[in-house]
């Protein structure tokens, strides 16, 4: 025959496990309003970084447009005729090469005042920085060129020995022939710097497909 006492705590263990039930189902009610508030700062707090992500992904397709318009047309122009000077003889016009400096001058200028507006992330800098040097070891090159001539237009602001004029005919000989592929390493380096662009632009664009995602659930 089973005891009254015994009897008696099972049903304060089932009242004490039916309480709690009952508490946790309160405090789940009562919280309702708080999860829905917390999803509902989600999905806004997603719509927000969704702005943000789509205005980056428009501005690297317009620098990707912009660094396309400064770099592409000079590296043609400059592979073009070197291509020429090689197939019709051995020099090279000094003042191609006074041009070229000028030109290139300008492309490093417009490619600088296109990389202060923005700050990328560590690969796409890199690779700013990349074709920057490459422009630069260019420039030297062609200035190593053009020293020779330069010195003869104006013999007063060089007062230049003959070992001295010499040497700078001689380094010129050796840069003219540095040329093809100083102007290539420029063209590899502008490629490099589109691929990193259009990289960053992918990893954007899955997180912005990823809080779409998140936005349908």
């Amino acid at each position: 025959m089973i005891e009254l006492s015994t009897i008696t705590a099972e049903v304060g263990e089932w009242q004490t496990l039916l309480t709690g039930f009952l508490a946790i189902a309160a405090a789940y009610w009562a919280a309702r309003p708080v999860y829905q508030q917390i999803g509902l700062m989600r999905a806004q707090n997603n719509v927000m970084v969704r702005a943000t992500i789509g205005e980056m992904v428009l501005q690297l397709d317009v620098h990707l447009n912009c660094l396309e318009a400064i770099i592409s047309k000079p590296v043609n122009d400059i592979q073009s005729s070197l291509n020429y000077y090689n197939q019709n003889g051995p020099g090279i016009d000094c003042e191609w090469v006074s041009q070229t400096i000028q030109e290139f001058g300008r492309v490093e200028t417009e490619l600088k005042a296109l990389f202060s507006l923005s700050r990328d992330v560590q690969a796409l800098e890199d690779a700013k920085l990349e074709l920057l040097a490459a422009i630069d070891t260019l420039d030297s090159c062609l200035r190593t060129v053009f020293l020779p001539e330069d010195a003869d237009r104006f013999p007063e602001q060089y007062n230049w020995s003959d070992e001295q004029r010499s040497d700078a005919y001689a380094a010129a000989t050796l840069a003219e022939g540095e040329l093809q592929g100083r102007s290539a390493g420029v063209g590899v380096a502008a490629q490099r710097l589109k691929k990193a662009y259009i990289n960053q632009k992918a990893v954007l664009v899955g997180r912005l497909r990823t809080i779409d995602d998140q936005l349908l659930v």
